[in-house]
């Protein structure tokens, strides 16, 4: 999973923060 560009990295935050 290194194939993750900085903008996936940005929506994968967001998306944790929204689960919390």
């Amino acid at each position: 999973m290194r194939d993750l560009s900085p903008s996936d990295l940005k929506t994968i935050l967001h998306s944790k923060r929204a689960n919390m």
